[in-house]
């Protein structure tokens, strides 16, 4: 028996967009349904707050203007220091320890939020300042942590300051860090040398130092705000704040700093007035109503959709899904050279069972049987029963014929095991015949009709060495075996 495919290309594509318009089109109108009854509900409920949100919003925005000022100005201060102890080492690359102790005290004492200054001659830290509770930096080579040399190294190789973090020091805590590349001559106060790169000062600032002077804690707005970073040197990540505040709606503002940016948001507080609740409420109650209504219209359609799809008896898809299976998997094929095997079999051996022991046995017999196929194959696989006995499975995973032979091999041995029926035991068969796409047949209906052929092949190929495929399994009822 064999499954008729669609005619032609043109036809199948037409009659798939209208199965797929057919298909959405309650899902179109209930998401029609509740865009209108979500609209209708916000827009009035947008009349009574507009005039609230805006002047949430506007708080915000000078909020947040306050903290960029403050941070950009702190930003700023650190740099100017921090370039001025770069300076004095630029004039006396060989500076001393004591030297370097009062510029970097200098530095420090103008801008308390310095925590300490290191000088990395070549990349190592050799010089601190101050000392105390920093001795495990000195030594420290910049190349060997990742986390500090990628700073590091775009400082030197742009040749501009780098303000990164914050970052995790080897002395413990967090910190951010502002790299200054240090370039001398080779020749010192000799215009004519080229530059050379000498090392890096690092300037190290406590992370919490610098949110307390930016006023992000303990502001006491209706806000939630948040500071993250967005430099190219260091992974974003939130440095203080609240994640939220970068969701939708938010305001923000971005922060310019050497060799990185940083951005603030906010977002008001949602305090809606009880009326204007009330108004979301009821409206929202109506739309879901609404939408329930075409949500159970919607699951009634889906159901009836399954049944068109699906074998009454058994629950395996017929051949209208079969169809639509291979039509998805003959384009897949054709675009990217995939195979893919289709085994038509039918049961050796059911008519005498269904006739001895009753339709009503014969129907859970055939319910059993997918049942016992659909343990033996891949859950990729698309087993379909096309009519009395006959089935056909659909594997996308089967490429060649030996492949082939195995998936065939388990079909016949999950039909051959014995089965138990009314106190006795009955034993099937199975004529399978196999063809590979696109090998054997380069069309749907070809693939059908040669899977078809091949399994009345195997059939009669039984009969010639003897073993008759439809010979019953039990004695009929109330005659001997012998007739």
């Amino acid at each position: 028996m064999s499954v008729t495919a669609p005619p032609a290309a043109a036809d199948r594509s037409h009659r798939s967009w209208s199965g797929v318009l057919r298909r959405h089109l309650p899902v179109l109108t209930l998401l029609a349904c509740l865009l209108a009854g979500g609209l209708l509900t916000e827009g009035v409920v947008r009349l009574a707050a507009e005039r609230v949100a805006e002047q949430r919003a506007a708080a915000a925005s000078l909020f947040l203007s306050g903290v960029r000022a403050r941070l950009e100005g702190a930003v700023g201060l650190i740099e100017t220091m921090g370039e001025q102890v770069a300076n004095a080492i630029r004039q006396r690359p060989f500076i001393d320890e004591d030297a370097f102790a009062t510029v970097a005290a200098n530095a420090r004492q103008a801008v308390p939020l310095i925590r300490h200054l290191a000088l990395a001659p070549d990349n190592v830290v050799t010089m601190v300042h101050p000392l105390a509770g920093n001795e495990s930096a000195l030594g420290l080579r910049y190349a060997e942590v990742p986390e500090q040399w990628v700073t590091v190294e775009e400082a030197r190789d742009m040749a501009r300051n780098v303000f990164s973090g914050p970052v995790r020091l080897v002395q413990g805590g967090e910190a951010f860090i502002l790299r200054i590349p240090i370039f001398v001559r080779r020749l010192p106060y000799h215009p004519d040398f080229p530059m050379r790169y000498w090392g890096a000062l690092s300037v190290v600032v406590e992370q919490q130092a610098l949110v307390t002077v930016a006023g992000l804690e303990d502001h006491g707005m209706p806000l939630t705000v948040g500071w993250r970073n967005e430099g190219r040197s260091s992974p974003a990540e939130l440095i203080a704040g609240a994640g939220e505040a970068f969701g939708r709606d938010a305001i923000t503002l971005p922060v310019r700093v050497p060799g990185g940016a940083w951005t603030l948001a906010a977002r008001p507080v949602a305090a809606a007035a009880p009326e204007v609740m009330l108004v979301r409420i009821a409206g929202w109650i109506i739309t879901a109503l609404v939408g329930g209504l075409f949500f159970v219209a919607l699951r009634a359609h889906r159901q009836a959709a399954q049944l068109a799809l699906r074998d009454h008896l058994t629950g395996l898809p017929n051949r209208r899904l079969l169809l639509e299976r291979l039509e998805q998997l003959v384009a897949l094929s054709d675009r990217t050279g995939m195979r893919f095997a289709v085994f038509y079999f039918d049961l050796d051996g059911f008519k005498p069972v269904n006739d001895r022991y009753g339709h009503r046995v014969g129907d859970h017999l055939l319910v059993e049987v997918g049942q016992r196929i659909l343990g033996a194959i891949r859950r990729s696989d698309t087993l379909a029963r096309v009519g009395g006995d006959e089935f056909v499975l659909v594997s996308a995973e089967t490429a060649t014929p030996a492949e082939a032979d195995l998936v065939a091999g388990r079909i016949r041995a999950a039909v051959a095991a014995p089965w138990p029926i009314e106190g006795e035991e009955v034993r099937l068969g199975t004529s399978v015949g196999c063809v590979i796409y696109p090998t054997d047949a380069d069309t749907i209906h070809g693939l059908l009709e040669e899977a078809d052929a091949r399994m009345y092949a195997d059939k009669t190929e039984k009969r010639g060495r003897g073993r008759a495929p439809e010979a019953p399994a039990a004695p009929p009822r109330g005659r001997a075996a012998n007739g």
